[in-house]
């Protein structure tokens, strides 16, 4: 995955705020999946910035973290988002 690697929620996703927890349903395989906080936060900002390096670039800004650290956490963390049906990319090296 590369830096201008485009993210996009699948349309048939649902997601709900449970408590503490957002929950995606997702339509087509009829499973559900919980997202933590640092999760929501990331699918959040997948929804205003679809691209995997400005994503990352201000995650490292508000927590003032390493960008490769965050770049690498946030593309495990797509990565099974993709497997998982949830989100496709775009112009994507590999996963």
């Amino acid at each position: 995955m590369n830096n201008g690697c485009r993210i996009r929620i699948n349309e048939g996703v649902f997601v709900q705020q449970v408590d503490e927890q957002l929950v995606l349903f997702d339509m087509e395989s009829g499973e559900y999946f919980g997202l933590d906080e640092a999760g929501r936060e990331i699918w959040g900002l997948m929804g205003e910035t679809p691209v995997l390096g400005e994503l990352c670039r201000i995650l490292a800004e508000r927590y003032d973290a390493p960008y490769d650290l965050i770049y690498s956490d946030v593309r495990g963390f797509v990565a099974q988002l993709v497997q998982k049906g949830l989100v496709v990319t775009e112009g994507c090296d590999s996963l």
